[in-house]
């Protein structure tokens, strides 16, 4: 299988999206960089994605939902943190990291109780998410170890085009584009209190600062 690269249009997204609710994987982009994707609910896709991205199985997969609004169909949020956070900083390039909510695959938690849950406002996510009504796991569009930071289309191509059928080339993206700045969504860990940092990136930790306080990074921990 050779994947076919096509443009970003409104046509390749829906096969894009009809493929992916088959079952099977593909390569699109976001705001940051390219991703494989696929289902997020179906245990074989998920696997598969392990499988050609050679990825360790104790490295859980983060998964994009449909909305701000469906968090809680996925996800508990805890007690002390304010909803209003995620319906301000959402859509946006941060995740973070809830206990599940939702029986996904064990592959894709790594049977943690726990799920990494992002939200974006990219034209590529919002068409699958919207089509399959449910969220789709999502990985850097290259093997695992091969490469660190940016994953652009060409990389995309020559590590996983033999493993998906369909690569949706959405040129250059904004993470290609910020020289000297993060290229990767951050991660918040919300199941500790007080939340902590796990991967700075896109979002600093001040703009987080507002509905968490005491938020801890990486350099304080």
């Amino acid at each position: 299988m050779r994947a076919q690269v096509k443009p970003l249009t409104s046509e390749s997204l829906v096969q894009a999206a009809d493929l992916v609710a088959e079952g099977q994987i593909v390569v699109i982009p976001t705001h940051s960089n390219y991703n494989l994707v696929g289902d997020a609910t179906n245990t074989l896709a998920v696997e598969t994605m392990y499988r050609v991205k050679k990825r360790g199985p104790y490295k859980r997969l983060p998964i994009y939902i449909p909305s701000a609004e469906s968090l809680e169909q996925y996800a508990k949020i805890p007690t002390w943190v304010d909803p209003c956070l995620f319906r301000a900083v959402w859509p946006g390039d941060v995740a973070f990291v809830l206990e599940v909510s939702y029986p996904f695959p064990n592959a894709l938690t790594c049977n943690a109780p726990t799920v990494v849950v992002g939200c974006t406002d990219h034209e590529a996510v919002v068409a699958l998410t919207a089509r399959l009504k449910r969220p789709i796991a999502a990985t850097s569009a290259n093997r695992s170890g091969e490469g660190q930071g940016y994953v652009g289309l060409q990389t995309a191509i020559e590590q996983l085009g033999d493993s998906v059928p369909l690569i949706i080339d959405g040129g250059v993206t904004r993470g290609a584009r910020q020289h000297g700045c993060p290229t990767v969504n951050t991660i918040v860990d919300l199941t500790t209190r007080p939340a902590q940092v796990l991967r700075p990136g896109l979002v600093p930790a001040h703009t987080l600062a507002r509905w968490l306080p005491d938020l801890k990074v990486p350099s304080e921990m």
